[in-house]
């Protein structure tokens, strides 16, 4: 009896009915069973093959808008990660296909000529015979092409007009006149291709051509060209012939125009002279050449020429261009601009390799676009120069230059020379698939620079005596400085320093190419509201003249030039936008606080031009005093803008940018103009309004509202603060030299030994990074912050409270600086007056020279004036235009640390008494001749805001709100403060030179109202910063303090005989005389006769050619003592920070 079961599917479908009531076991609980009763590998097999089933089924039921849904999602994905690669990768995937090698110019060359010679000694084996049907065959295939070339040029003419262009309706009054009685003749050398795109040009004309004429016009034209036929004709056919092909755009055009004309009447006509139309070489038909010419000319446009080029011949092209643009180092001089062909200037460049070793590198990183090295010379931009034509090769970094030296010098003795500091690099690393941190560090067991040593044969032995080059620092008449230096040794000492140099010069080099690779791929991976920049300091540029007299050669202005190149996306169309900033100043003190200033700039400029800014990456070098260092990282991390602002640094002394050419650009136009006599440029103001209206970009011949891609633009920055200098307080950030990005976040700084733009740290998931092999992570700095430094504070008035006294004035400082008015400034000092006075009254204690550890200063010392008494010296002070409150500051305090209090002082002192300023009768000399109006008009004459004699009031304002700011230059009016603040008379001395209304007014004793005779007077004196300078023209730029020594110890001598007796000089200490320097000396000995001395120098000598002599003792004569001193046990010695013969009291 069979088994009976339950209705599946099929049964339901077939309409089988049950034939037991019985139910059986259904299929799903024997399925059940069958699965109890396998092991688990027997089931795991069941359920793949269970899976693949299902996934069959599934396809085979699903209708065709599923699948069509399921390909678009697939279709979607696919795409989504392709651009994800593409992003993560920098750069598009690599074409699956490959192509044949592209062989050079003589390659194809030589291959043509071996097979001009096979095909010639074929010939030689021929018989006559089959010379005959060769020639027979020849002439019969040269028939019959030129019988298919008309026939199938009228054809495609025709088919080409019958068809719709770009999608339009064919025109019937074309095809009603006929466009095979138009058919052109076509000379031997006019390819099938070139007569294809005159036929394309032709339906395109045909399509757009205006036909505006009447009869007359067509019969004058019909006529003129029956007449030339004629002409032709009748002329002798014995001299040079050519026939000048019918164009077709002419013919169409033509036969369009006199489509309501009668076509037979025309068209016939045209057909038989047109088609034979010759011309003779003969001056009688030059007007009719032209005439023809320009009728049946018709060129082919470039834009279709390029569609039949070959697509991998351009795309080789183009990246062998894009390569050598990226390989050139842009050159900073401003001699350096070329201008191109359309008028437009470019700075020059240059390639850092020879092209040779370029090439190779080229067809190895692009192995499906290889190109010769003729076309890499053919391609090269005009502005871009090989290695051989730089005349002078500058700026070099000194670690690569000393190692391509000594290869230079050790190459001759090796078995196989090292070809670059590349290679050498390469020897001493792992694959490049294992690369990490660890090779170039040097803490890698697999590589490193001992292996180098055994990869090395040589052909001498290490005892051989060689020699070689090295850039080494060397000390010199005017200081320290780096010199290439010879040097001598074995060839092992040669090995050994190139080894030393090795252990540091894979890992320079791998991150000054990290750095460039990664401002690339930052600038590719741009997102909306961000911005990258390149920071750099360009020359100063010099303020000539185009006709100047001959003393103004050496007082030239200067103005300081920071470009700054932007790169960011348009609003518009979301192209990359180049955008070169150009900040412009007088200000010519290159250092942090500018580079601060300049950044709110740009970043307000990037602000006004894509809407806002949410990141912004600064790149630059790696200059300590401007850039990478404790207080650009403060600045950073106090600073106001609410943007994301991340600092990357480029590879030490690798750090030439687009900014070098910039600024050289800048300053070639400017000089150009200057030289042209369109402009005087004397300040950074006049250079800065010169600039904004000529060499703007885009000009004002750019249609509005169109996108720029391209910009230029000029700032003015003219006041600096930088009245919150922390940098005396700031400890240096450990790591600073390692660090190549750092950042702030959440109030703190995060460093990083390496910039990374990739797409996992695009997207802030910094563990993912693609690079993890050589860059580390995000880490928080640990720095110590003075807590009265951060900027915030400064600019609060609540630091007004503090009872730090330097913190105070540096505040009151910044108050003063932001005061727009003199009632402002007046209302602040009235309002701080008790708090700076419940610091005390200055000291009244005078100082000496032997309290303390100061610097004479040598070029004071040379001009002193008469009136300087015998033993005061002036002494060496900072040259910053804080010079006047750095003198009062170290002779009523000993040092020059409370300038800016002097400075606040004496502004505050000017803007409170003055009437008592502007009363010349107060301080006139009393002594003197002069009067008080014309004190007054000399106050008035040399004030730095100008001259305005009718408001003596507006002058003295101006100046007191000036004065008020940091380095500001002061004069005689602060003089005056001075000794009224200190209730002292202050003693102003001039030198002898310049002119003589400056001496007579300078040099003057100032007795203040409030003078106090129980006080010493202080002595101040005009001195210089400048040795170029004739005695006529002499000008003062600078304060130096006068300070005394000790006090003069005054001995009557009556006799010669009895000097020693009567005075005591040995062990005493003079000031002598010795070849027109002075020098601090003491007397050891006097011979018998008392007419020498046996004489100690405190300071090295040196001789006319400033060579120092060893021995500091020597016998001089009587007449070289010029001042007693009288410091016993007091030891003077050379200072280097002043030149030659400068000294310290110890």
């Amino acid at each position: 009896m069979g088994r009976t079961r339950g209705l599946g599917l099929r049964d339901l479908l077939c309409g089988v009915s049950k034939s037991s009531p019985k139910k059986g076991k259904s299929s799903a609980q024997r399925s059940f069973e069958y699965r109890q009763r396998l092991t688990p590998v027997e089931l795991q097999l069941y359920k793949e093959k269970a899976r693949e089933r299902a996934k069959k089924q599934y396809h085979k039921v699903l209708t065709e808008e599923e699948k069509a849904a399921r390909r678009e999602a697939s279709r979607i994905r696919s795409k989504q990660y392709r651009d994800r690669k593409k992003a993560e990768c920098g750069r598009f995937l690599p074409l699956a296909h490959s192509t044949p090698k592209a062989k050079t110019r003589k390659q194809i060359h030589v291959q043509r000529e071996q097979w001009r010679q096979q095909k010639s000694k074929q010939r030689e084996n021929w018989t006559s015979q089959k010379r005959r049907r060769h020639r027979e065959k020849s002439l019969a295939y040269y028939y019959k092409k030129q019988a298919e070339k008309a026939s199938t040029l009228n054809g495609k003419v025709e088919s080409m007009a019958s068809a719709p262009v770009r999608g339009r309706a064919k025109d019937p009054a074309l095809v009603s006149i006929g466009y095979s009685a138009l058919a052109p003749t076509t000379d031997d050398t006019t390819t099938p291709a070139s007569e294809v795109l005159r036929a394309d040009a032709v339906c395109e004309t045909v399509e757009t051509a205006q036909i505006n004429f009447d009869e007359s016009e067509c019969a004058d034209s019909v006529n003129d060209a029956s007449v030339c036929v004629s002409n032709n004709h009748n002329t002798e056919t014995s001299g040079e012939e050519r026939v000048i092909p019918l164009q077709s755009k002419t013919s169409l055009k033509f036969k369009e125009r006199c489509k309501d004309i009668k076509p037979s009447e025309v068209i016939e006509k045209l057909d038989f002279e047109l088609t034979s139309l010759k011309m003779k070489r003969s001056k009688d038909d030059i007007a009719k050449k032209k005439q023809y010419f320009k009728l049946l000319s018709s060129p082919i446009s470039p834009v279709k020429q390029n569609l039949y080029k070959r697509k991998k011949q351009n795309k080789a092209t183009e990246n062998a261009i894009k390569y050598m643009k990226d390989q050139a180092v842009p050159l900073p001089s401003k001699s350096s601009v070329v201008t191109g062909d359309a008028g437009d200037a470019n700075t020059r460049q240059i390639l850092p390799q020879k092209m040779k070793w370029l090439l190779n590198d080229y067809n190895k990183t692009n192995p499906d676009y290889k190109v010769s090295i003729r076309t890499m010379y053919r391609q090269k931009p005009k502005n871009i120069l090989s290695s051989r034509n730089r005349r002078y090769i500058q700026c070099l970094c000194e670690i690569c230059t000393n190692v391509d030296l000594q290869l230079e010098a050790i190459n001759p003795y090796l078995q196989t020379p090292i070809n670059g500091r590349e290679e050498l690099s390469q020897m001493s690393l792992c694959a490049e698939s294992n690369l990490t941190l660890s090779c170039l560090e040097r803490s890698c067991t697999l590589c490193g620079v001992e292996g180098v040593r055994e990869k090395l044969v040589f052909t001498m032995s290490f005892q051989s005596f060689v020699k070689w080059s090295s850039w080494d620092m060397v000390l010199t008449k005017h200081g320290k400085r780096r010199e290439l230096v010879e040097k001598e040794g074995t060839l092992g000492d040669l090995m050994t320093s190139l080894m030393s140099a090795l252990s540091d010069l894979s890992h320079h080099i791998f991150t000054f190419r990290w750095q460039y690779s990664q401002l690339k791929q930052a600038v590719y991976a741009l997102k909306s509201r961000s911005a990258v920049a390149i920071f750099d300091f360009a020359e100063n540029f010099l303020c000539q003249y185009q006709n100047e007299v001959q003393s103004s050669h050496w007082g030239y202005n200067q103005v300081t030039v920071h470009p700054c190149v932007l790169y960011y996306d348009c609003i518009s169309c979301n192209q990359l936008i180049t955008d070169y900033v150009v900040v412009l100043s007088d200000d010519l003190l290159h250092d942090s606080h500018f580079v601060r200033a300049t950044t709110d700039i740009v970043i307000r400029h990037i602000v006004g031009q894509i809407g806002g800014l949410d990141r912004f990456v600064i790149f630059s070098d790696g200059c300590s005093a401007q850039y990478k260092s404790k207080l650009p990282f403060f600045h950073l991390l106090t600073s106001p803008h609410q943007t994301e602002v991340i600092r990357c640094y480029f590879g030490s002394r690798h750090g030439k940018s687009p900014c070098d050419s910039c600024g050289g650009l800048v300053k070639r136009l400017v000089s150009h103009d200057i030289r042209a006599g369109l402009c005087i440029i004397q300040s950074a103001s006049a250079m800065h309004s010169h600039c904004s209206k000529t060499h703007s970009m885009p000009d004002a011949n750019h249609p509005p509202g169109a996108c720029a891609h391209t910009r230029r633009s000029f700032v003015l920055l003219e006041n600096i603060d930088r009245s919150c200098d922390v940098s005396t307080e700031l400890k240096t950030l450990s790591g600073t030299r390692k660090l190549h990005a750092i950042r702030r976040v959440g109030g703190r700084l995060q460093k990083r030994n390496l910039a990374c733009f990739c797409g996992a740290c695009e997207r802030q998931d910094f563990a993912q990074c693609a690079h993890e092999r050589f860059v580390h992570q995000w880490e928080f700095v640990e720095w110590q912050i003075p807590g009265s430094q951060p900027a915030k504070s400064c600019r609060s008035k609540e630091m007004l409270d503090s009872h730090d006294r330097g913190a105070f004035f540096k505040t009151l400082l910044k108050m003063s600086s932001a005061c727009a008015t003199f009632q402002e400034l007046r209302q602040l000092a009235q309002s701080v007056e008790r708090k700076v006075d419940s610091f005390g009254s200055l000291p009244q204690k005078q100082i000496f020279i032997e309290d303390g550890r100061y610097t004479i200063d040598s070029v004071a010392n040379n001009i002193l004036p008469p009136s300087v008494p015998a033993n005061y010296f002036p002494l060496v002070t900072g040259s910053d235009g804080n010079c006047l409150p750095r003198a009062i500051s170290l002779l009523i305090f000993g040092d020059e640390n409370h300038h800016i209090e002097m400075r606040q002082r004496i502004a505050h002192t000017l803007a409170v008494q003055k009437k008592v300023f502007l009363d010349p009768h107060l301080w006139v000399d009393k002594e003197g001749s002069m009067s008080p109006s014309q004190l007054l008009q000399f106050l008035l004459n040399v004030a730095d805001v100008g001259y305005d004699t009718s408001s003596p009031s507006d002058v003295f304002e101006s100046e007191t709100l000036s004065v008020a700011k940091n380095a500001i230059f002061m004069g005689l009016w602060q003089l005056f403060a001075c000794a009224f603040l200190t209730k002292r008379r202050v003693v102003s001395h001039y030198p002898s030179r310049g002119w003589t209304v400056y001496q007579s007014h300078c040099n003057r004793m100032i007795t203040p109202p409030n003078y106090d005779p129980n006080t010493h007077a202080l002595h101040i004196m005009w001195s210089t910063t400048r040795s170029d300078m004739v005695e006529e023209n002499w000008v003062s730029n600078h304060f130096v303090p006068l300070m005394p020594l000790v006090r003069p110890k005054t001995v009557q001598v009556s006799n010669h005989s009895t000097l020693e007796v009567e005075l005591p000089i040995v062990d005493s200490i003079y000031l002598v005389d010795w070849h027109g320097q002075d020098y601090l000396a003491q007397v050891m000995d006097v011979d018998r006769s008392e007419s020498a001395f046996l004489v100690k120098f405190m300071a090295q000598r040196k001789d006319m050619h400033y060579w120092p002599i060893k021995d500091d003792m020597s016998w001089e004569p009587f007449s070289i003592l010029k001042r007693e001193v009288q410091l016993t046990l007091v030891e003077a010695m050379s200072n280097s920070r002043v030149q030659y013969f400068s000294y310290d009291i110890l």
